[in-house]
């Protein structure tokens, strides 16, 4: 086989293996891979014009969305902490051992007894530290355990994102209408604030009086 066959043999090898894109003959959509070894295991779509609108929408979705969740967390712990020191104000120290329940025309809190200490075992780090001190046919009696005990569960893939420009516009009404969802869940919890100062007031007035 001469020079020439070789060449040609090499590119058709080339072309076969070449990554084909559903979107292959759009001129606004280029595919780019990564190999490992020769195998193909990352495929990248570059996008242009229109058709990338659809994807830059899905990105400022996740985006929103990833910092909606983060000011919820943490306006859920905040709220959860004001409760349990409100509920707590209420009863004796000693009665952390009680599950503690206040009583008001529209809600019911519950605030459960404070539980002990947890222990924490690091199962990973055992099993590490006993498969190293273990002889061979222990830790074959060990891993044929751990296979018994082995399930294989299916997860779906990871979608992450990445925001190229930071000063990009991040307003849309889907936007909007998550504000507003959060801004009438602050106030409500805040009116409810305010009614349970106002009971624990007059609680206090009348303990006062008496």
């Amino acid at each position: 086989m001469n020079l020439s066959e070789n060449i040609r043999n090499s590119l058709n090898i080339l072309e076969k293996d070449e990554y084909q894109g559903p979107y292959k003959n759009n001129p606004n959509v280029s595919y780019d891979t990564e190999r490992k070894k020769g195998e193909i295991t990352k495929v990248t779509a570059n996008l242009k014009g229109n058709i990338g609108e659809k994807y830059i929408e899905l990105g400022k979705k996740i985006s929103r969305m990833k910092t909606l969740k983060k000011d919820i967390t943490m306006l859920e712990s905040e709220i959860k902490q004001e409760g349990r020191e409100s509920i707590r104000d209420l009863f004796k120290a000693g009665d952390e051992i009680f599950t503690r329940v206040v009583e008001t025309t529209n809600f019911t809190l519950q605030l459960n007894k404070t539980p002990g200490p947890t222990e924490v075992v690091k199962y990973a780090e055992v099993l590490k530290e006993l498969e190293s001190q273990l002889t061979p046919e222990l830790i074959k009696v060990l891993e044929n355990i751990k296979a018994k005990f082995t399930s294989i569960i299916q997860k779906e893939a990871a979608l992450t994102y990445d925001i190229k420009n930071e000063n990009f516009n991040l307003t849309e009404s889907m936007w909007d209408r998550l504000k507003d969802f959060c801004t009438l869940y602050l106030s409500k919890i805040q009116n409810w604030g305010e009614k349970y100062d106002d009971k624990l007031q007059n609680l206090k007035n009348i303990l006062e009086n008496d």
